[in-house]
């Protein structure tokens, strides 16, 4: 009877972890299927805009004047990478035209277009690529909450096939990218704040202070790379505060002064770029108000 039940189990587990593997397939298929066939958005050919360094307001200028223009040259000229324009021409124009974009994915983008091509699958690949981080993320994540690798799994296989996760990674935008940092962040943040029983290194030995300091150094750069992914990562930022808070009982304690610390130089440095931005978005708007409508405030949310 025990044996049979010892057999039993084992077949179960050799199942399960079947079904594990034929659903990740599936998801990972499901993202880089058909990424060429699909109707190109308009937000997606915007952000070919981007890639290319011209801005709306030049496309408009140059191109808008009463003339015939084949699509084929505008999507020689506004769709792919120009030799007369720089990535720093995608920043400047995220700067003084849709400010409330960060900059970290489109020149990413730039950088792969200029490897690979501009064909509209090409430049998906990217999202779809960058979609498969969030695989091991939330594994990750689960793990540091749950410690079980039947529940980081249980969570891999539901994002895999999440028809919300497979439409974001097809489309050539910065979703993908804020969904990583998001979970990777999360993530961090609970393994800087484990106890040192749950790290490898002996509690308060100089290996656990320095894997400390390391930890909360990565936990900075995952804040940075957020930032300048998507300003909404804000919102993610006052989250882990209010756990961190809660989680030291309200007390000003180490953690709570490392994590202020680590949190004021990387919203300094956002809050500088965003100033930046918006700055060159009203000087922008003075010298192009026919042109350039003004930036709504609430579409930082969009």
């Amino acid at each position: 009877m025990n044996t049979k039940s010892i057999q039993n189990g084992r077949l179960h587990r050799i199942s399960l972890k079947f079904l594990i593997v034929v659903i990740l397939i599936t998801g990972i298929w499901f993202r880089f299927t058909n990424l060429d066939r699909k109707v190109y958005s308009f937000d997606e050919s915007i952000t070919s805009l981007r890639i290319s360094g011209y801005t709306w307001t030049e496309m408009v200028q140059q191109d808008f004047q009463g003339k015939t223009i084949s699509v084929a040259d505008l999507q020689r000229k506004y769709q792919q990478i120009n030799r007369e324009k720089t990535w720093w021409d995608t920043v400047k124009g995220l700067a003084t035209e849709e400010p409330q974009l960060s900059p970290l994915y489109f020149i990413l983008a730039r950088f792969w277009v200029y490897l690979f091509g501009p064909q509209v699958g090409t430049v998906r690949s990217l999202s779809a690529l960058i979609s498969l981080l969030v695989f091991p993320s939330i594994y990750w994540l689960c793990w540091e909450l749950f410690r079980s690798a039947s529940v980081g799994w249980m969570a891999v296989t539901i994002v895999a096939v999440s028809p919300f996760h497979v439409l974001y990674a097809q489309e050539a935008r910065p979703y993908m990218m804020f969904a990583v940092l998001v979970l990777l962040s999360n993530a961090i943040l609970l393994r800087a704040l484990a106890k040192p029983s749950k790290r490898i290194a002996l509690p308060n030995s100089p290996a656990t202070s320095k894997l400390s300091k390391a930890v909360w150094f990565i936990y900075a750069l995952a804040l940075t790379l957020g930032l300048y992914c998507s300003l909404l990562f804000f919102l993610v930022i006052l989250a882990h505060g209010i756990y961190v808070i809660l989680k030291e009982n309200c007390r000003f304690g180490k953690t709570l002064i490392t994590y202020l610390v680590t949190n004021c130089r990387d919203s300094t440095n956002s809050f500088c770029s965003l100033d930046l931005g918006l700055t060159g978005e009203r000087a922008q708007n003075r010298s192009n108000s026919r042109l350039t409508p003004p930036f709504p405030v609430f579409h930082i949310f969009t």
